[in-house]
Order: C-alpha cells, then sequence, then structure tokens
C-alpha cells in the first residue's frame, strides 16, 4: 500500500472503533470540525504538496502547530500523509520540531522495497480482481504472477495502472503471448513512457481538462472546471464533446474525484501523473501557453518559487521550470494583471511569503530570473499607498487559538496583526534583495492602529522605526508605552493573587481554568519583553515560574503502532504467489 491507501486502512480501523473520519484542506477545518465530545480522526493527504513543497501549505500548518497538537488526545487523533522528500525540506524550513521534538518517531515511511512478496501479490490481486478483466489476460497474470510479483520494477501504482487498461491494450495490440509478457515488463520498468503515449494519444477534450488540473496545483473544484471547459467550448467554437463525457473518459485512467464537504475537487490519480505532465508541458510549447493562460495563483507561485539551476533530489526538480522569453512574458503578464493590478493584499502576500520562504533555504541568488523579476516589482508596488488605501478597510483573518486551557479552542482575528506580519514581509525582502523602497503609508497605518493599551501596536511602532524613524517620530512617542507597561504590571499582580495551591490534588481544575485565564498574558509580556527588552516588568519572573510549574491533567496517548508490513515467515519468499490468484 502507497502513503494514501495506508491513510485510507487506518481510518477505515478507527471507524470500526466508532471515530468519525474527516478529512482535512487546513487548520482552519480542523478547528470547525473539532468537537471534544466525539471521537475524531482528522486525515490530511499531501499535507504540504503533492510533488513539490508548497509554501502556503506548510505555512497554513505549521503556523500555531503546537496549539493544534495540543487539542489531540486519545479521542481526537491526526494522520498527515507526505512524500518523504517534501516532508523533510517541511521540517528544514519550520518549526515542526520546535513544537514537537518527538515528531520523527510518529512517521511512518512506506516504502515498497520493504513489501513482502506476499502483500506485492495482494496489491497485484485486487487490481486485477477490481479490473473484471478478460479470461485470457487473467490467465496470463495467473501464469506469470510470481515473475511480476518478484520484478526489481514492482510499484503498486504501475501495477493499478497496468490492470486499469494497459495490459487489455497490449492483449488488443498482438495475439502474441509472450509479446504481451515483454510489454509487460517493459511497462513496470518504464510505466511514465506508456502514460504519456496514452496522454497524447487521448481526445483534446482530455488533454485540456488535465491542463486545467495542472494549472490549478493538482487539484480544481469539479463546478469551476466545468464552467472553465463550457467557456472554452463556448469561446472558441469547439466541436467538443459533452464536460459529463470528457471526465467519465479521464476518470479512473487520468483523474479522480473526492466529495470534500459541500464540494466535489477533482485530483490526479496519482501524484506521479503529474511529474509525468511536468515532463510533457516543459517539451510543448503549445501545451505550456495553455498551462500558463490559465494558471491558478497557487500555480504561479509554484512556478516562479524555483530555480535556474535545480540541485539533485530536491522537490524543486518536481517543478516545471520555465526560461523562455514568450513564457516568461506571459508570466509577468500574470502577476501584472491577476495580482498586482487587483492589488488583493492578500494574494500579494501568499506570493510574498513563497519567494521568501525559497530565499530562507536557497537564497536570493538561487531564485529563477522570473522569481526575482516578480519579487522586485512585487517590492516595489507593495510600498505604494494605493495597497493600503485599497485593503485597509476589509477584514483580514488571523487565526490564531486564543485559550489553551482547558482543552476548549477559541479562534480570534486581530487585523493588525495581518498587517504586522505583512510589513515583516517587505522588511525582509527589502533586506535581502536589492530593492530598495519604504513603504508609503508608514503614518497612516500608526494613525489607524492607535490603541497604545496593546503588545501589537508598540510592535507595530516598532517595525515601521525600522523603516524610518523620521516618520515614525511623527506619530509616535515611545515613552507613551508606560501606561501599558502599568497595565500589565497590574494584570500580573491579579494573576499571583488569584493562583490556586499546585499542591492541592484537589485544585486540578482550578489550576487549569487559571491557566487559561492568563496563558495569553503571559505571551503578550513575552511579546512586550522581546519588543522593549531594555523595560523590567515588575513581578514577571514570579508569574513566569508560576505559569511553568502549574499542573496540568495529563492525557495518555495509545501507543498502537501495529505493523504495517506484517512479519514472521508468513508470506516470506517462500510462500506459494500462484495460491494467491487461484479464484481470480
Amino acid at each position: 500500500m502507497g502513503k494514501t491507501c495506508t491513510a485510507d486502512a487506518i481510518a477505515a480501523s478507527y471507524a470500526a472503533e466508532g471515530f468519525s473520519i474527516y478529512e482535512l484542506r487546513n487548520q482552519k477545518d480542523f478547528y470547525d470540525i473539532f468537537n471534544k465530545e466525539e471521537k475524531q480522526l482528522f486525515v490530511c493527504d499531501d499535507v504540504f504538496g503533492d510533488i513539490a513543497l508548497q509554501a502556503d501549505k506548510k505555512n497554513e500548518w505549521t503556523h500555531s502547530l503546537s496549539r493544534l497538537l495540543r487539542s489531540l488526545s486519545n479521542d481526537h487523533k491526526l494522520v498527515w500523509t507526505a512524500r518523504s522528500y517534501i516532508l523533510k525540506e517541511a521540517i528544514e524550513n519550520s518549526k515542526i520540531l520546535e513544537d514537537k521534538p518527538d515528531f520523527a518517531q510518529d512517521t511512518v515511511i512506506i516504502n515498497v522495497e520493504n513489501l513482502i512478496p506476499l502483500e506485492k501479490a495482494m496489491i497485484l490481486y485486487n487490481h486485477a480482481k477490481k479490473a473484471n478483466l478478460p479470461d485470457q489476460i487473467k490467465t496470463i497474470i495467473k501464469q506469470n504472477c510470481d515473475s511480476i510479483v518478484k520484478s526489481a520494477y514492482f510499484a503498486p501504482e504501475s501495477v493499478r495502472q497496468l490492470c486499469t487498461g494497459t495490459i487489455v491494450q497490449f492483449s488488443e495490440d498482438s495475439k502474441d503471448q509472450e509479446e504481451i509478457i515483454a510489454k509487460i515488463f517493459a511497462f513496470l520498468k518504464s510505466p511514465g513512457i506508456a502514460w504519456q503515449k496514452a496522454f497524447k494519444n487521448s481526445p483534446s477534450e482530455v488533454q485540456y481538462i488535465c491542463l486545467q488540473l495542472m494549472a490549478a496545483g493538482g487539484n480544481i473544484n469539479y463546478q469551476y472546471l466545468f464552467k472553465n471547459y463550457e467557456t472554452e467550448v463556448r469561446e472558441k467554437g469547439f466541436k467538443w464533446m459533452l464536460f459529463a463525457d470528457a471526465f467519465q473518459w479521464s476518470e479512473g485512467s487520468f483523474l479522480k474525484r473526492k466529495q470534500q464537504t459541500q464540494d466535489v475537487t477533482v485530483y490526479f490519480y496519482h501524484p506521479s501523473m503529474r511529474d509525468l505532465l511536468v515532463e510533457l508541458i516543459q517539451n510543448d510549447r503549445e501545451a505550456r501557453k495553455s498551462y500558463i493562460q490559465n494558471l491558478s495563483l497557487r500555480e504561479f507561485i509554484n512556478l516562479i518559487t524555483n530555480s535556474d539551476q535545480v540541485e539533485k533530489d530536491s522537490s524543486l526538480q518536481h517543478k516545471i521550470s520555465l526560461t523562455e522569453n514568450e513564457d516568461m512574458d506571459l508570466l509577468s503578464k500574470y502577476l501584472e494583471e491577476k495580482v498586482l493590478a487587483p492589488a488583493q493584499i492578500k494574494d500579494i502576500l501568499s506570493v510574498l511569503t513563497a519567494i521568501i520562504g525559497f530565499m530562507q533555504k536557497y537564497g536570493y541568488e538561487k531564485l529563477s530570473t522570473i522569481g526575482k523579476q516578480s519579487l522586485n516589482n512585487i517590492a516595489t508596488f507593495v510600498c505604494l499607498k494605493q495597497v493600503w488605501e485599497k485593503n485597509y478597510k476589509e477584514n483580514h483573518t488571523v487565526y490564531f487559538v486564543e485559550r489553551r486551557f482547558p482543552y476548549s479552542t477559541v479562534i480570534s482575528q486581530i487585523e493588525i496583526d495581518f498587517w504586522i506580519d505583512f510589513l515583516e514581509k517587505i522588511r525582509y525582502v527589502l533586506t535581502e534583495s536589492p530593492s530598495n523602497n519604504i513603504p508609503e503609508y508608514l503614518g497612516e497605518m500608526l494613525e489607524h492602529f492607535g490603541d497604545k493599551l496593546t503588545v501589537s501596536y508598540w510592535k507595530l511602532a516598532k517595525i515601521c522605526e525600522s523603516f524610518s524613524a523620521l516618520v515614525t517620530s511623527k506619530y509616535v512617542s515611545f515613552d507613551d508605552r508606560i501606561v501599558l507597561k502599568e497595565k500589565l504590571i497590574k494584570n500580573i499582580t491579579d494573576a499571583v493573587s488569584e493562583c490556586p495551591n499546585f499542591d492541592d490534588e484537589d485544585s486540578l481544575d482550578e489550576c487549569d481554568a487559571w491557566r487559561g485565564n492568563y496563558d495569553d498574558l503571559h505571551d503578550e509580556i513575552k511579546d512586550y519583553l522581546r519588543i522593549f527588552p531594555e523595560d523590567d516588568i515588575e513581578s514577571f519572573d514570579e508569574f513566569d515560574n508560576l505559569i511553568k510549574d502549574c499542573p496540568v491533567a495529563e492525557r495518555e496517548y495509545e501507543q498502537d503502532y501495529d505493523s504495517l508490513s506484517g512479519g514472521g515467515s508468513y508470506g516470506g519468499d517462500d510462500f506459494d504467489i500462484r495460491a494467491v490468484f487461484a479464484d481470480l
């Protein structure tokens, strides 16, 4: 089984134990669905991207991860799946190990090379049985199952492709059994060649649908795909088959769909198919043009966060590299028309976040030519006053867990935190790249967020000062923070006076409630001291020790890692593989 099948098997096992199973796309889904009264298993497939690390997904899942993990227990479990090289890169570029130092202990690596012969035989048998193959083909499989299973090129996805049409095509092309067998082993060795041939020979409608899915970043809403298809037919006057027929042609061979909450989402049948489509697009000018013209923001980000010189064993190997002038002109046009002209701050921030993630790992110099061009254009644009004027009245949600104890979860939003994050990213870009600009709206921003009794305001003021001390001094006197400092000291006094007796075994609920009330104050003061390390907050050391010493109810975690590959002599090398196929 591959990672997705393993996750499905785990979900089925937990469902039998009374758990409700939920598929997640992001942390918000988790918090929307979480119910402490229900036994729940949450599954997120390809959590950080399907064929390459996607910065938006990495940031979404690793932001405040420690707080999400605190919600997990014996009755609330989380399963992630990811390709090993993507997971490795996500760990290297995030604080996962800080939030969960024992993360590696909870990781199960599924390696096809470790599958025992019986498991491989069952994979082949199940696919062949499900495909309802002609008797002639069944006979060929029965007679050659031992060689197929023991092939050095055996892979679950190749076997699935073989049984879902490929082997039948071989039998239609030739009646010579030896030739069919030779084609089977040639396919196992290089399944991509057969898939590419099948794609190139498929109808234009099917190729269009696959390119749409690719341009969307690997998944797309079914209704959105339908509308795109109908628009293409109408505007270009194509005499194409109905969308339902074209999709049926594709489903099960190239594509699959899943019901997720209220929507139906379309995916590639297997991520490896997207790998192969990358190669096709890379080498076909017309395919590239169609792909670029239909890009989603997510896939645009995926394209520009690349290098002109890709290192071996990097997830960048799985991205499309565009270097021709015509392609880069189309991408520049996309940035101008779809990202900068609308001036939607969330879209701009998504692009900035991804480019910064690349720079932090590889450095500015390794950023592709189109990536550097995009960054320079964005760095200039985000400093213009119109960016603030067009967006400051909108609500920009910043998700975080406001309360951690007891186990309830509260989602809050603070607008100023969004803009602080935005300015920090601009500052990083201006520091690490040749761009040399200053945001034109620092004064307006400081006036808009004028609550001097919040730590966030003073954090904003410090960031603005790092851009221009002169502009900031016209709107802020840092001596005014004394009012906030006195407020924090008073809150500390209240917290210390209300602290329960930790030595009383019957006060555990009181301890949970106390920490729930004052944990945010603790974080707030630590943030204040990071901004103003020269300040002394009276009684903070005492309060800090109380927070650290406050007892927390221990929740037991089951260690139920059963072997996924069996064991012992059952199904070993001496097992009679042909016995598995007796009733095929």
